[in-house]
């Protein structure tokens, strides 16, 4: 019996940790991410650390990585606009 409990233990915390993480407001930590250069950086650094499975997983880390992309795209547009405005 004992044995059997430690199974369906050891059963349930890997299902816990195969779940990844999961954020309460994913739309309140893109925004932050967006308007924190700092937190996403750092974000980033840390998932860059996990495996690529955990990334995945993840979901702090694809709101950091979605975020990024973004902020980049626009800081891309901005350097287009001011390139235009230098000819």
């Amino acid at each position: 019996m004992k044995r059997q409990s430690l199974v369906v233990f050891g059963l349930l915390a890997l299902s816990l940790l195969g779940c990844g993480d999961k954020v309460s407001d994913p739309e309140a930590l893109y925004q932050k991410y967006l308007e924190d250069n700092a937190a996403r950086q750092a974000k980033l650094k840390e998932c860059s650390l996990m495996s690529v499975d955990e990334q995945l997983k993840s979901q702090t880390c694809t709101i950091a990585a979605k975020a990024a992309a973004k902020k980049g795209g626009e800081d891309f547009g901005r350097a287009l606009k001011g390139f235009g405005k230098h000819e």
